[in-house]
């Protein structure tokens, strides 16, 4: 197909998309926010979330601490007429009043627009960044990523055979621990008997992961264990506002 053409059934695609939206929202593996996703968007290979074929439009979507939405939402409202010329704008979700930004950026020499959500959950904030390239920006508009931000939802937990389907290991038994809960996806994860109302580390946990040494001798597996835990690579996120 041409390459005009192509973007032309994209195009098509999408209107149909933001007129109807009936679709299912789709949870990226791992995920706890989900969405419906706008035509072209598929699961991403290298992160959490959506892209296109040629890895140029990205929707990344990850977990905050519960405090990062009231924090937001209340930067917001202290200054509605937003900052650096981006105004913050609200919009309802199904899962309640989600906050958002869209910004004209670089990324690289590349001109960009970006897009930044937060919306509550029970005991998290969920967070989506986008970002779309100049040349797409007619097709993936402002108001295609917003009807596509209006669709977001939050599930509670993530089933544990889809955690465990992430990890590079095979684990069968889960020595009967409440709670089991992603680190990184695809790296680490943690079986606890608290949750994150209470605090993971108060009551029994494990981190189960994988590293590329060993400790030295078996009395120093303990300090050995305390510096590799340091080492795991939880994904960060800067919410602007």
């Amino acid at each position: 197909m041409k390459p005009v053409r192509y973007l032309a059934a994209v195009a098509l695609g999408i209107a149909a998309t933001c007129a109807a939206f009936a679709a299912d929202p789709v949870f990226p593996p791992g995920a706890r926010v989900g969405m419906t996703p706008l035509v072209g968007l598929v699961k991403a290979r290298s992160f959490v979330g959506f892209e296109t074929e040629d890895q140029g439009v990205k929707v990344l979507v990850t977990d905050l601490p519960a405090e990062a939405y009231g924090e937001v939402a209340n930067a917001f409202k202290a200054n509605p007429a937003g900052s650096g010329g981006v105004k913050p704008e609200s919009i309802e979700t199904p899962a309640g009043l989600a906050y958002y930004t869209a910004e004209s950026a670089k990324d690289g020499t590349t001109n960009v627009r970006r897009y930044s959500m937060i919306l509550p959950g029970p005991t998290f904030s969920g967070y989506v960044a986008v970002q779309v390239p100049e040349n797409v920006s007619r097709i993936y508009t402002d108001d295609a990523v917003r009807q596509m931000f209006a669709s977001a939802v939050i599930r509670n937990q993530v089933p544990v055979d889809e955690q465990l389907g992430l990890m590079p290991f095979k684990m069968t038994e889960l020595s009967d621990f409440k709670n089991v809960r992603t680190l990184a996806p695809g790296a680490a994860i943690i079986l606890a008997d608290g949750d994150e109302k209470t605090g993971f580390e108060v009551l029994p946990f494990m981190i189960i992961g994988l590293i590329g040494s060993t400790a030295a001798s078996p009395d120093d597996r303990g300090r050995f264990a305390q510096q590799m835990a340091t080492t795991i690579q939880v994904e960060k996120y800067t919410v602007k506002s």
